[in-house]
């Protein structure tokens, strides 16, 4: 039996289906950063968003979001990823999750719900 879906029906169940696994007030975010003597403050290039208590940058972070000027744009890595940028990335179960119920097909409906929940703009997203 084959069902067919309308693409605006698959993105209505892509919305509903980040808001039950992130629930707006569980998620919070920080502007981490930390130098090679342990000195903390904020860094506007990227934000990491956690549920729970924040433990520091190493903690369980439900997604990372990197700005253009996060990369070093000297290396060809760096201009690769500031190219790319901002970008989202998933971590672990969330983007496994995400990806085996979707696919590649929950990114454009994830960068919008993004936008719209925190403000930030997202052009890639990565598992």
């Amino acid at each position: 039996m084959k069902f067919l879906i309308k693409e605006s029906q698959l993105d209505s169940y892509v919305i509903k289906t980040l808001d039950e696994m992130f629930p707006k007030d569980d998620v919070n975010f920080t502007n981490p950063y930390t130098y090679d003597d342990f000195e903390e403050g904020e860094d506007e290039c990227r934000l990491l968003f956690y549920m729970g208590d924040y433990e520091g940058y190493d903690s369980d972070g439900v997604f990372r979001w990197y700005d253009e000027c996060y990369w070093n744009k000297d290396t060809w890595q760096g201009e690769t990823q500031s190219n790319r940028s901002p970008v989202v990335d998933i971590s672990e179960p969330y983007n496994t999750r995400l990806y085996g119920m979707f696919g590649d097909y929950f990114k454009e409906p994830f960068k919008r719900w993004f936008e719209d929940r925190y403000g930030v703009k997202v052009k890639s997203v990565t598992i």
